[in-house]
C-alpha cells in the first residue's frame, strides 16, 4: 500500500506533468476544461494566490473598506461587520467579533458593548450595536444571560459567550445536581473497593504473622 508521502508525492508529479492548469496562461483563471480536474484546478489556485486570492496571502481574506470599491482593498483576519458566530466561515472566535481593520478582537473591547440601545434594526442603518452584539432589554450584548448553545457547549455570561463548563453546569440546575450524583457515586465506590482491599491485605499480613510464628 503506498504510504501517505508516496500518495502526496504522485499528486504534486500528477499535477506538474500530467496537468493542464500549470501550462496555462499565468495571467488568467484557467477556463473549463483547461485543467486535469478539481484538484487539479485547486493545485493551480494555490500556487497562484496573488491572482486567485487578489493578492492577498492564503491565510488572509480581502476585503473593500466600509464595503466601497472605490477605495484601495486591503488583506485581513476577516471581513468587517462579522463576528465569530455570524459568519460562516467562522474567522473569528464565538465571543470575537471582526474590527474595520479586519482582525478578530474580543468582545469585551466592542465600542458598543453593554452600552443602551433602542432597539436592534433590520439594517446596518438601523443598527445601534454592530458586528457580533444584538440590542437585548435596552443592551448592545451577544446573548442573554445563562443562556445555552447546545452545539458548542456554551453558556452566555454577563452577555457575552463563553466556553467555561462550570458556568453550562450552572445554567441548568439539573445538570449540576446529576453531576454531583454521579461523582458522589464514584467517590462512594472508589471508598467501599479501597476498603475492601485494605481489609484483603490486612488478612494476607495477619496470615504471613501467624505463619512465621508458628
Amino acid at each position: 500500500m503506498m504510504s501517505r508521502g508516496g500518495i502526496v508525492a504522485f499528486v504534486f508529479f500528477f499535477h506538474f506533468v500530467c496537468g493542464y492548469c500549470s501550462s496555462s496562461n499565468n495571467d488568467t483563471i484557467p477556463d473549463p476544461g483547461q485543467c486535469a480536474g478539481p484538484l487539479d484546478r485547486i493545485l493551480w489556485s494555490r500556487e497562484h494566490w496573488k491572482l486567485t486570492n487578489f493578492g492577498c496571502p492564503l491565510h488572509k481574506v480581502f476585503f473593500f473598506p466600509d464595503e466601497d470599491s472605490s477605495k484601495e482593498g486591503k488583506c485581513g483576519e476577516c471581513y468587517p461587520g462579522t463576528s465569530g458566530r455570524s459568519s460562516s466561515e467562522k474567522y473569528c472566535k464565538s465571543n470575537e467579533y471582526c474590527t474595520d481593520e479586519g482582525k478578530c478582537a474580543s468582545i469585551l473591547t466592542h465600542p458598543n458593548f453593554q452600552f443602551d440601545c433602542p432597539s436592534h434594526g433590520q439594517s446596518k442603518e438601523q443598527d445601534f450595536c454592530g458586528a457580533g452584539l444584538y440590542c437585548i432589554r435596552h443592551k448592545c450584548v451577544q446573548c442573554v444571560d445563562w443562556e445555552t448553545d447546545y452545539e458548542t457547549w456554551e453558556t452566555c455570561y454577563k452577555g457575552r459567550w463563553s466556553r467555561n463548563y462550570i458556568l453550562y453546569f450552572l445554567a441548568q440546575p439539573s445538570r449540576l445536581m446529576l453531576f454531583i450524583t454521579a461523582l458522589s457515586s464514584m467517590l462512594y465506590f472508589a471508598m467501599k473497593i479501597a476498603a475492601l482491599m485494605q481489609n484483603c491485605i490486612k488478612k494476607e499480613t495477619n496470615t504471613q504473622t501467624k505463619k512465621k510464628s508458628t
